[in-house]
Order: structure tokens, then sequence, then C-alpha cells
């Protein structure tokens, strides 16, 4: 049925000049079709605000097909207005969206160069990397895991034997940074330094670094390898022990506290015991060394210091203070201790032993039954 025949039927059916067939047909048509059903009511309005006459069937008809036509078109309008208001806000929905700033993806973002107020550490062959201050993290970057902990930095390599090249460490105004090396050492750097380090101390004969500034060192005993400090005025070369170096504002100063440093520029070389300070003025050949006091090295020991005594004299000495059996093995009885020694009340025989070890290397020490046996 056509549009035009559908109109006349419900026409028709509205004056009840239809069969009873064709009046359930159309009954069935109102309720399941909407569009017969919007044609249906518009013929009902239209009946109330003008009745129609029977003899003017097709007059009335004409004046609801225009109706009909009326409300399609209102309705073709309200479409287009509605999908007009969609459109504007997707588009504009898209250009927020486009508009919002957001970091880039490329891994120089994560690794680009800090402020310069951030300690940074700039791998070998990589870009810097902004270490947090005072807080707990961890960074892999490569074959390296970053690890910080309370202002201390301590890298591990999952292809340690495969390392190479050096690591920069930059600690800028304000700060203080403790690196922890692959051999244990500690090397706690002031404000406004630099520490340069190879990626490995794997197979190297010396363990070297270069300071610019200055830092507290305390370096692990390695039997085979020596730790070298290089500044831009001398080198300070030590075994087991903990110092301070300070290269910065035309002077060199390095100060002992605990185990022997050797220090060298050109031909010049001096050896350090704990306490003493030297000084190197910038373009200097020699270096003047400062002992301390003897009131105040007294008060600090509260006992008595050994420097490059014999371990039999060592031994001696610790059988009297300490109450103990001690035994120096044969080979070394006439071998010389390679750092100071200090017998106090107050320092134990655990914490003595300890200091023996980190002042020598080549000292060593083991309990059997009530006896201690050193060499």
């Amino acid at each position: 049925m056509n549009h035009p025949e559908l109109v006349e039927k419900l026409c028709l059916k509205l004056y009840g000049l239809l069969g009873k067939e064709d009046n359930d047909y159309l009954e069935q048509l109102i309720e399941q079709d909407v569009e017969v059903r919007s044609i249906w009511e518009a013929l009902l309005d239209n009946h109330e605000n003008a009745p129609l006459e029977e003899n003017n069937l097709q007059a009335s008809l004409q004046g609801i097909k225009q109706l009909l036509e009326q409300r399609k078109k209102r309705r073709g309008i309200i479409r287009k207005g509605v999908l007009t208001c969609l459109l504007v806000m997707l588009v504009g929905s898209v250009t927020w969206w486009l508009a919002l700033p957001r970091p880039s993806l490329n891994s120089e973002s994560i690794l680009s160069l800090p402020e310069s107020k951030a300690v940074t550490i700039r791998l070998a062959g990589g870009a810097p990397i902004a270490l947090p201050a005072d807080s707990n993290w961890q960074f892999p970057s490569g074959q390296w895991l970053l690890q910080v902990r309370r202002d201390t930095l301590q890298l591990f390599s999952s292809m340690p034997e495969k390392a190479e090249g050096w690591h920069v460490l930059q600690v800028p105004d304000g700060h203080r940074y403790t690196l922890v090396l692959g051999d244990a050492s500690t090397i706690t750097l002031d404000p406004q330094s630099q520490l340069k380090f190879p990626a490995s101390f794997h197979e190297k004969t010396n363990r070297e670094v270069y300071l610019e500034g200055s830092g507290t060192f305390t370096i692990a005993p390695e039997k085979r390898s020596t730790f070298i400090v290089h500044t831009d005025q001398a080198n300070v070369t030590v075994l087991g022990t903990r110092f301070e170096v300070s290269s910065r504002n035309a002077l060199f100063r390095t100060k002992l506290i605990r185990g022997k440093v050797r220090l060298s520029v050109g031909n010049e070389t001096v050896v350090l015991t704990a306490g003493q300070t030297a000084l190197l003025p910038k373009g200097g050949s020699r270096f003047v060394l400062d002992k301390p006091h003897a009131p105040a090295a007294a008060k600090a020991m509260a006992g008595v210091q050994l420097e490059n005594f014999r371990l039999d004299e060592i031994a001696e000495r610790m059988r009297h203070h300490y109450h103990i059996q001690v035994v120096v093995d044969e080979a070394s009885q006439g071998r010389n201790f390679d750092g100071s020694v200090v017998f106090a009340k107050e320092v134990t025989l655990e914490q003595f032993l300890k200091n023996m070890e980190q002042d020598d290397s080549s000292f060593h020490y083991q309990w059997h039954s009530d006896t201690l046996y050193i060499k």
C-alpha cells in the first residue's frame, strides 16, 4: 500500500466507511508501525480542529497530506539541528584533546639533561640521568640498574665482565652524595664536585678515579690492586684507608683520617700517616705537611700510637694491653706494619684488629682456641 492510498484508507476509517477486514488491518498497522501511528494521530488532530464533511473527502485528504508534509519538514529540520550540534561537540572535543600537553615518548625525554640543581650521573656512552635527593629510587638503563638509598648511589651491572668506559657523577651546589663502587669502596662528594670512575674494576691492575672538587674516600683493601685518585694538581695512592681530598680554588689538600697514603706530584713523593694533612698550592712542586698538635692528638688517641713498627713488636704490645696470647707467623716476624695503630682503653680488641686490616691490606689474623695468630 503506497502513502497516498494509506492516507485515504485512514481517512475512511476515521468516518467509519471501511469494512471490518480493512479496519482490523489498519488497527494492527497503527499499533505496530510508528509512521502509520503518526499519520493517524495527525488525522485525529485535524478532525478535531475542522471536522470533515463526507462530501468533501478529497479536499480533506489534500489538507491532511499538506499537514503531514509540514510535520515531515519540521522533523527533518530538528534532525539536522541535532546532528549539527553533535558534530560541533565532537570537533570541539577532538580539538581540546589534541591541545592537551603530553610528554614525549622517546628515550631522550627520560634521560634528558635535568636542571643544574639536580645530582646527575652520565653512564658510559649515555645521556645524563637526574638522581633524586633524600629518597629511595631504582632505575634500569641498559645493562645497569641504578639504586639510590638516601643520597647513596650504587650501580649494578648484568654483565660486569663486559662493562667498559667511564661514568661521571656530578654533584651541584647544595648537595652531598655518596657513591658505592664495585669494590665496596665509598666516596662522598662535596657540593660542586665531580667524579669520573670506570664502569668496572674487573681485571684492572689499578683502581683509578678522577676528582674535580672535593670528597671523602673510604677505600676497601685489595691485595692485587692499588687505589689512585687523580686530580688536576696531584695524585693520591692508597691501600685500605680513609682520607679526604680537595682540589679547588688553586689549592690541593688531603687529610689522612686512617691508614696510609702516598702523594705524588712530578718527582715529589710524600707518605702521610693518620692525622696528617698535606697542602699543595697550584703550580707548586713540593707538599707542605701539617701534623696535628701534640695535645690534640693525645686527646684524640687517649693512648699510645705506633707507626712503622714490626709485627712482632705490635704483638708484644697486644699481649700486655689486651691480656691475650698472640703468635706471629714466622715469615712475618720482621715485617713492618704498613700503617699506624693506637692502643687506647676505648679501642676494643675487635675494633683494633679491624683497623689493622683496613690500614694494611697484607695484614691477616685468625683465632685458634684462645690464641690469636697474625701475619
